[in-house]
């Protein structure tokens, strides 16, 4: 029952991983094509964040925005 669940956690988070992966290369493609302005702050988040995810949203903020809107959103995300 262990190993089961053990199994399901790991297929969880390998389609959760794929499913946050190919959102962060389509914002960056959008980005990179200028669909939007360079002052529109980009990220990728769950309704429902678990740690995981918000480590997974707080490594793709820097890649998906410029550097000043970035240090924005530290400064932003460090009041919480």
């Amino acid at each position: 029952m262990v190993e089961n669940a053990e199994k399901s956690q790991e297929r969880y988070k390998m389609h959760v991983d794929a499913c946050f992966g190919a959102l962060v290369v389509a914002m960056k493609e959008l980005r990179d094509s200028h669909v939007f302005h360079e002052n529109v702050f980009l990220t990728v988040a769950s309704t429902d964040p678990s740690d995981y995810l918000e480590r997974l949203e707080h490594a793709v903020v820097q890649n998906l925005n410029s550097d000043s809107i970035f240090s924005e959103w530290q400064a932003w995300i460090s009041m919480f």
